[in-house]
């Protein structure tokens, strides 16, 4: 029985899938937006200095997830600050809110491209000062919930990740 265009099979002795294109077979390539960027790349942006717990910093450093060594300076945020909250999508890593070292608390969003380095931008501001949110994202959206203005709060703030300056709540 011949075999039909379009069908697969697993190469056992490459160890590939591959596909039949009426033909020949096809090995099936697989993709990763990570071969494209030379790897994902982790942001640590802002904090406090260990033994101080009035101070605050403004040094974003990376990593290379997929490979070892020591962090690497990205750049600086806008606003020495710590507890601030921080979200991503594959192309954006944005921080929000935080306390600063005098201390007061911030509104500022500042954000980053991930694939290069330098000085994080202004992206706008949150709704209130606020520190120590919780923060989640997919490819499109970031939502800021909850934190201490001082006083906890329930209010849901988010954003779109590629825009800037815009910042609704609920």
């Amino acid at each position: 029985m011949p075999v039909p265009s379009g069908a697969l099979r697993f190469n056992s002795d490459s160890g590939k899938l591959e596909y039949y294109n009426g033909e020949a077979w096809w090995q099936i390539d697989n993709f990763s937006a990570d071969n494209a960027t030379g790897g994902a790349r982790g942001l640590f942006m802002g904090g406090q200095f260990p033994g101080s717990p009035t101070s605050s910093t403004n040094t974003i450093d990376y990593i290379t997830i997929s490979t070892t060594g020591n962090a690497i300076d990205f750049g600086d945020t806008s606003v020495e600050r710590r507890g601030g909250s921080g979200l991503s999508s594959s192309t954006r890593g944005i921080l929000a809110g935080g306390v600063t070292t005098a201390p007061t608390r911030v509104n500022v969003i500042d954000f980053v491209t991930i694939s290069s380095t330098g000085n994080a931008t202004d992206f706008g501001d949150l709704l209130n000062t606020n520190t120590a949110m919780g923060a989640v994202a997919n490819t499109t959206r970031g939502i800021y919930s909850g934190g201490s203005t001082p006083t906890t709060t329930n209010v849901i703030q988010y954003i779109t990740i590629a825009s800037t300056g815009i910042v609704t709540g609920k």
